[in-house]
């Protein structure tokens, strides 16, 4: 019974190795053109969309006052991010997951702020997102923590 999974196995590697070169061999032959180096059908259409670059986001926490906190930042880039929407993004906990927690404007330099809160208990997570653009990725922040002494 072993030895006839292990077989099964070993068979299975082997047709999953040789599919790749007996689709480059028939895309050779009805073609007549050799398939350029590294590049496969998928790997086109992706390749775009990860290589564009990420925004660079600044951001930090800043007490105010006893009881106010402002999370801000600024969004570097060469075309300046002027008068844009920057999500800003809420975790509770450690294992929450990111949920919007305010839209914010960014000014004609690309700074941007938001009051915050902290919770009674245990920590809030948050970080600033930028969506993805033709020219650039989504983009994130550094991601910063509010709790209560």
């Amino acid at each position: 019974m072993r030895m006839n999974r292990i077989i099964t196995g070993v068979i299975g590697l082997a047709m999953a190795g040789l599919a790749p070169l007996a689709t480059a061999s028939t895309a050779t032959a009805a073609t007549g053109h050799e398939p350029a180096a590294g590049r496969t059908g998928t790997a086109s259409t992706t390749a775009p969309r990860e290589s564009l670059p990420p925004r660079e986001i600044t951001s930090k926490m800043v007490k105010v006052s006893a009881h106010k906190i402002v999370f801000k930042g600024k969004v570097k880039g060469a075309p300046k991010y002027a008068n844009k929407i920057v999500r800003i993004e809420r975790r509770v906990g450690k294992g929450g997951s990111w949920k919007l927690y305010q839209k914010v404007r960014s000014t004609d330099l690309g700074n941007w702020k938001c009051q915050v809160g902290a919770p009674r208990t245990g920590k809030w997570y948050f970080r600033a997102v930028t969506p993805k653009t033709n020219n650039y990725r989504k983009s994130y922040s550094d991601v910063w923590y509010t709790y209560t002494m």
